[in-house]
């Protein structure tokens, strides 16, 4: 990747309309998706209110006369399945100029972590079959195609819809025995914590 990067979480609207610009008009999202400028404005503002995550990923660069300039070059929105506790991958989106070069992979590993340390258990998306380049970018980062059907957003078009596990990852401070010993039994083992004491070995559990 060229020029210094930034990969940064999106709260505020001046950041949120950068991702409104970067995707106003891109040829994929208006193929597939002929409402898609009205969700974004909608997902955005779901963003805004805490209700969804993004992501932007900033290039550095610097003009003829030495300033230096900072652009939105991809993003990516999250959303939070919090009775099954998955993460939706509802957009991914990276500027044509600046694909294939590392960009959507940095963006997407920050994600990724992301989803991990809020106890994320699977991210899911929906892709459009006939864009292979996406499918590919998915499958590289071990996505699974777990089902085939139609398009709600568009006639014609075949969706894959595809998911990826994530491990399990205590977040926790380590050299906090008592929470580190829960999160073990109840990540690990799958057990569930009924009781404990102020003894940090002292507590019951069932199956």
């Amino acid at each position: 990747m060229a020029g210094d990067i930034q990969i940064r979480r999106i709260f505020l609207e001046k950041d949120a309309s950068q991702i409104r610009t970067l995707q106003h008009d891109a040829p994929e999202f208006q193929k597939h998706y002929p409402k898609h400028n009205q969700w974004l404005d909608f997902a955005l503002k779901e963003v805004i209110e805490g209700r969804r995550y993004a992501f932007g990923i900033y290039r550095t660069s610097f003009s003829a006369t030495a300033t230096p300039i900072v652009d939105l070059v991809g993003s990516i929105i999250l959303k939070r399945e919090i009775y099954t506790n998955s993460f939706e991958l509802k957009n991914l989106f990276v500027s044509n100029e600046f694909r294939k070069k590392g960009y959507g992979s940095a963006l997407f590993e920050v994600v990724e972590q992301f989803c991990i340390k809020r106890g994320g258990i699977q991210i899911e998306t929906e892709v459009p079959s006939i864009e292979q380049n996406t499918v590919n970018f998915l499958s590289k980062r071990e996505f699974y195609v777990q089902e085939h059907s139609e398009s709600l957003f568009k006639e014609g078009d075949k969706i894959y819809r595809m998911v990826k596990k994530l491990p399990t990852k205590y977040t926790g401070d380590p050299f906090d025995l008592l929470n580190l010993s829960t999160w073990t039994f109840e990540n690990i083992y799958r057990f569930q914590l009924t009781a404990k004491t102020e003894n940090y070995f002292d507590y019951k559990i069932r199956l």
